[in-house]
Order: C-alpha cells, then sequence, then structure tokens
C-alpha cells in the first residue's frame, strides 16, 4: 500500500472497494503489533487509505463508504438493524481507529493531525456528542453519536435535537479520546 510505484493501481483499487471488504482492511490495519516498526507502517497505511477515501465534495459517496464500514467493523448488518446501533457501531469502531493513531502514531501529532483533518472530511455526516451524567459515586462520562442527515424517525429526531441543544458536540478527534 506505501509501496509508491503501484500507488495509483492501489489508490483506485481503494477507492472501490466495497464497506465489507474495507471494514476487514481497517480491522486488519489496526490489529496491534509487538514491533513498533510495523505499527508505524500500519499507520502510515492507515492514514493512506483514509486519504485516499476522504471526499471531495459534501455528497461524495466516499463517505457513505467510510461510515458503512465502519458499522460493519463492529459486526454484521442484519444484527444492526436499528439506526441507533448502527450508529453507536460507527462510534465504536472510529473510536478503536482513533485510539490505534493515537497510541502507535508518530510522538510529534502529525499522525494525529492528519488524522484528524481527515475525519472532519469523512464524518461529516454525524455528530458526536460527549454526555455526562451524575451517580452515586461521581460522574459518569459517555459518548453518542447521531446521523446529522434527515432522520425519518420522529422519536430518535426529538432526540438528537435535545442533545444539541443541551449537550457538549464534539470534533471527530483523538483530543475527544
Amino acid at each position: 500500500m506505501l509501496s509508491k510505484d503501484k500507488r495509483l493501481e492501489m489508490q483506485k483499487w481503494i477507492k472501490n472497494l466495497p464497506p465489507e471488504t474495507l471494514s476487514k482492511l481497517f480491522a486488519c490495519l489496526i490489529q496491534s503489533q509487538y514491533e513498533a516498526k510495523d505499527s508505524k507502517l500500519q499507520v502510515q497505511a492507515l492514514l493512506q487509505i483514509l486519504g485516499w477515501i476522504t471526499p471531495k465534495s459534501s455528497n461524495d459517496a466516499h463517505c457513505k463508504q467510510f461510515e458503512k464500514a465502519l458499522i460493519l467493523m463492529n459486526g454484521e448488518m442484519e444484527s444492526q438493524q436499528s439506526a441507533l446501533t448502527q450508529w453507536n457501531s460507527f462510534k465504536f469502531s472510529w473510536w478503536k481507529l482513533a485510539l490505534f493513531i493515537k497510541t502507535f502514531g508518530d510522538y510529534r501529532g502529525k499522525d494525529q493531525f492528519t488524522f484528524n483533518k481527515l475525519c472532519k472530511a469523512l464524518c461529516q455526516n454525524m455528530s458526536l456528542y460527549k454526555v455526562k451524567t451524575s451517580i452515586a459515586i461521581g460522574t459518569k462520562t459517555e459518548y453518542i453519536c447521531f446521523y446529522n442527515k434527515d432522520i425519518k424517525d420522529n422519536e430518535i429526531k426529538a432526540i438528537r435535537n435535545t442533545l444539541e441543544e443541551k449537550l457538549d458536540k464534539k470534533d471527530w478527534s483523538t483530543y475527544a479520546i
């Protein structure tokens, strides 16, 4: 993937991957390695792929490709019938990618910066909210993900609208984790 002589061929292939395959590729790349050198190569490969599929416009199909790939990283679509379950899967898989980049990226933060920039475009259809709840022993922090576009289910739409008014909306950034 990082080879310069096959870069255009690889880029074309990656851009046309179905989300089912892309999800498996992401999952494979973020498997932690014992050799730090190998993990650095995986970080570079992941960033390269994200760069190739980053949308050029807001209507680009690559956002949908990325969204569905992240949902599928957390299980088959048949087991995730509800929109809320799919959005939670998106958030959970994104979190795994972000944590991998944060853990194994370069120490100066260049890889995190690149990842955050790419995710701003790739995650443009989704919103991340930080929810703090008081519990008996302190505060519990959770993150909730919602789709930004028109939601057909009125109950879910009402929940999202309430969250937008009351909660802390976060960027899709490694700084959120």
